[in-house]
């Protein structure tokens, strides 16, 4: 499984504007194994946190999330034997509870009503001191920003073949759209930064 984190393939997609053939570099990062760029930060910070002590040995994962980073964590969390707790919003797709619970993971789901996303991240904070387990925290955890300034941002380097005009990337946290595009900006790469995010997105809702 974890030889198949990152390193994913680039294509090259043409497009007609009008007149004018242009070009859009595209990284498939469905070719993760739980088909989503997320695996990176879970396997990035949980390995940062086994490597400085904080995380041992069937210790506990606790994270909120809006799915697919709880999704990552608790694929790997099954992979490396760690219990794995979830925290989030109830209006998040049936498909992702499904996936995390499919994985092992114990998943709590907040409604609106009783707090939403934030009661989510206060929860998770109050489990991992109750369970002296580990906290992910993708919120403020500086392994999330590496993780892509060290992985996502320097495939993308290397594998582009010539200079862009722009960089694009959808965003929930926005951490691999900052550190990827700031990581091609250090390699002379000049672009413009464009990032889009869903409607119902959790990040948009401020309770």
């Amino acid at each position: 499984m974890l030889k198949h984190i990152g390193n994913t393939p680039m294509i090259k997609i043409a497009y007609k504007n009008k007149e004018n053939i242009n070009y859009i570099y595209t990284k498939l990062e469905s070719y993760n194994p739980t088909g989503s760029i997320k695996d990176r930060i879970a396997y990035y910070i949980i390995n940062k946190a086994k490597e400085r002590g904080k995380l041992k040995p069937n210790m506990p994962i606790i994270e909120a999330t809006s799915g697919n980073t709880g999704i990552s964590i608790s694929a790997l969390g099954a992979y490396y034997k760690h219990p794995v707790y979830i925290f989030m919003p109830d209006w998040a797709s049936e498909e992702r509870v499904k996936l995390m619970k499919g994985y092992g993971a114990n998943v709590k789901l907040i409604s609106r009503a009783e707090g939403g996303f934030k009661k989510c991240l206060e929860e998770a904070e109050k489990l991992a001191k109750e369970k002296e387990g580990f906290l992910a925290n993708q919120f403020a955890n500086t392994d999330n920003l590496l993780a892509h300034y060290e992985t996502t941002g320097n495939e993308i380097v290397n594998q582009l073949p010539e200079k862009i005009s722009a960089f694009i990337s959808g965003v929930g946290t926005g951490r691999h759209f900052n550190r990827s595009r700031k990581k091609t900006k250090k390699m002379g790469r000049k672009h413009k930064n464009n990032s889009t995010r869903t409607r119902k997105s959790p990040y948009n809702i401020t309770e």
